[in-house]
């Protein structure tokens, strides 16, 4: 009997230190999240805050919305001194993506660092390390994660509801050098090792024949179809399902 009471007072030890760690990690998390929010509302509003002079002589681009008119403008050489890496800026048509784009030496320092290179959880919407910054290869693309609060790219999953796919076809990208839209024709749940995030492509039937599974793999179709000579915007995201399986989406890019 005595060791049985004992058994059941060290499980019982143990399941309050379980329960006590669970909560520490949330809060902590939690802290993070609201870093990652205040931060990245913060470089929105520096970079949405410039004279009229500053506008006229300093912003390289502006972004503007068929759906209500809006131009957003972006002061690159602002955005560039607090990290030289921010190569571009990406939104959705419905605003529930608006970040810059970093590109490292790594796919993974941004998977845990925010646009200044703060350590973070949230991390931030980066290039992969592979492409060209000008968005020239024949494939881009580019990682978010899939935040728990709805942040970063976890609205990317939302593309798995008809309306919203059909709703929310263009994205926008602005560089330094131009302003580019990118329109959307698939979407879907794909194994890490699959072909989604192919760069290289030897003929431009290889190309053509890519093109053609990628479209075809999309939970829903539309009339945008890509041929051999466009450039192609992946966007990728983890999913619910599994540890090896993301979210990505596709779009064709052009300039705006």
């Amino acid at each position: 009997m005595k060791t049985r009471r004992i058994i059941l007072i060290s499980v019982q030890i143990c399941c309050f230190l379980v329960i006590i760690y669970s909560a520490y990690k949330i809060k902590i998390n939690l802290k993070e999240y609201r870093t990652g929010e205040a931060a990245y509302s913060d470089l929105e509003n520096k970079v949405n805050e410039v004279s009229k002079d500053e506008l006229e002589s300093q912003i390289n681009y502006s972004l503007e919305t068929q759906e209500d008119n809006k131009v957003e403008k972006f002061n690159f050489e602002q955005l560039q001194e607090i990290n030289p890496e921010i190569i571009g800026w990406i939104k959705s048509k419905d605003g529930s993506i608006n970040y810059p784009i970093t590109q490292g030496d790594d796919n993974s320092f941004y998977l845990t660092h925010l646009y200044d290179g703060t350590e973070n959880s949230a991390g931030c919407i980066f290039l992969d390390c592979r492409n060209d910054s000008t968005f020239s290869d024949k494939n881009s693309i580019i990682y978010g994660h899939n935040m728990n609060n709805g942040s970063m790219f976890a609205s990317l999953l939302n593309y798995k509801e008809e309306k919203y796919f059909f709703d929310n076809n263009e994205l926008y990208i602005v560089t330094p050098e131009k302003n580019y839209v990118v329109k959307v024709f698939s979407c879907y749940d794909s194994d890490i090792r699959s072909n989604s995030w192919d760069m290289n492509f030897n003929t431009d039937t290889v190309y053509e024949n890519w093109l053609h599974e990628i479209r075809n793999k999309s939970l829903w179709k539309n009339d945008i179809s890509p041929k051999f000579e466009d450039k192609i915007v992946t966007l990728s995201t983890c999913n619910n399902n599994s540890w090896d399986n993301r979210f990505v989406v596709h779009g064709i890019l052009s300039e705006n």
